[in-house]
């Protein structure tokens, strides 16, 4: 392709030495980060200048990242490279991390649940007192809100698969 349309041959050198890969681009918002003080590139609806191009180009991979986050397709390696290497980004990625892998969590929970209780899933009680009773309660309440999610077409694949995996019939 390089020989045929020489055009693409810096376009293609950058994809075959791995430019946008992720490690680079956190190195490209790392710097760009540092010689803004701090900020952290913003969207800019008509980016004219060539900086205004690097800041808009490098807010869209942001916003990218934190979307595939939330699907639960990036590595959390990743994300923790990202966190450390770019230490004003340490809150947001944070929040994505925890709403990504709360579901993992309440699904790990919600399998040892089911082991602890020779397969049974959780019931929703009414008046829950002991602490295992709240305990159900809020495994059953949290399965409840995973179902309508479900039956809305609203839960992540990942997510739905983990479940599948976590607690099998």
């Amino acid at each position: 392709l390089q020989r045929e349309v020489p055009e693409l041959s810096e376009r293609v050198g950058e994809w075959l030495s791995n430019t946008f890969a992720f490690e680079v681009q956190g190195t490209k918002l790392q710097q760009w980060v540092r010689e803004h003080s701090g900020k952290v590139p913003k969207q800019i609806q008509k980016a004219t200048t060539a900086e205004d191009k690097r800041e808009a180009s490098l807010a869209q991979w942001l916003r990218y990242v934190g979307q595939k986050c939330r699907k639960g397709e990036l590595r959390e390696h990743d994300l923790r490279l990202l966190q450390r290497e770019v230490p004003e980004l340490s809150e947001r990625v944070g929040e994505w991390l925890s709403n990504t892998f709360a579901f993992e969590v309440q699904g790990t929970k919600l399998q040892q649940w089911v082991r602890e209780h020779s397969g049974k899933v959780p019931k929703q009680i009414q008046k829950a007192t002991t602490a295992e009773d709240k305990r159900e309660a809020s495994l059953a309440q949290w399965l409840r809100y995973v179902g309508q999610k479900c039956r809305k077409g609203e839960l992540r694949e990942h997510d739905l698969r983990l479940l599948q995996r976590e607690v099998p019939e």
